[in-house]
């Protein structure tokens, strides 16, 4: 039990190193970089550490997430419009 608390608490410990130096060097940018970095990597265990680093940039720099506005608007019900008025 203890050995995966300290697992764990490595893990989180590094996901914030991360964040931090990222936010440090690419500013506003960070999160996006950790999303393409999660994207790119070559396992699904890095691409969950870069989700993890991704989330922890948006918590730090108050970024907001979720669907983007062009994903938002391709998601909404298109009205169709009945032009007949008879």
């Amino acid at each position: 039990m203890r050995s995966w608390l300290r697992r764990r608490r490595e893990r989180l410990e590094r996901v914030e190193t991360q964040a931090d130096a990222l936010i440090l060097d690419l500013g506003a940018t960070a999160y996006s970089q950790a999303r393409r970095r999660e994207h790119e990597a070559s396992s699904d265990a890095m691409a969950r550490e870069w989700n993890r680093v991704a989330l922890a940039v948006a918590r730090k720099t108050g970024q907001t997430v979720g669907l983007n506005a062009s994903t938002r608007i391709a998601m909404v019900p298109r009205a169709t419009v009945d032009w007949d008025t008879s």
